[in-house]
């Protein structure tokens, strides 16, 4: 199930709330995907979430797919390397 963010949250393609564990979290999943489609393997992606909790309510504003573009390159070079090796 996908939840879109509400018009108040979004002003064009920036938004508001972006999280971004859970961005690189759908990212290294669709990643790991992808990886194993082309490779037949893939290595384990582990993400940690570093947030403070006096940072936990601080609102991120970025843009989604800007992330996730940049996660997704930077993650499938790293996967492609692993599995080569």
């Amino acid at each position: 199930l996908t939840v879109l963010p509400s018009e108040d949250d979004v002003c064009g393609s920036i938004q508001k709330n972006c999280d971004p564990v859970k961005e690189v979290r759908r990212t290294a999943a669709r990643v790991t995907k992808l990886c194993r489609e082309s490779y037949g393997i893939a290595p384990e992606i582990e993400v940690v979430d570093c947030t403070q909790d006096a940072d936990a309510a601080v609102q991120f504003t970025y843009v989604p797919h800007h992330l996730r573009y940049m996660l997704a390159e930077l993650l499938k070079n790293s996967c492609r390397a692993t599995v080569r090796r």
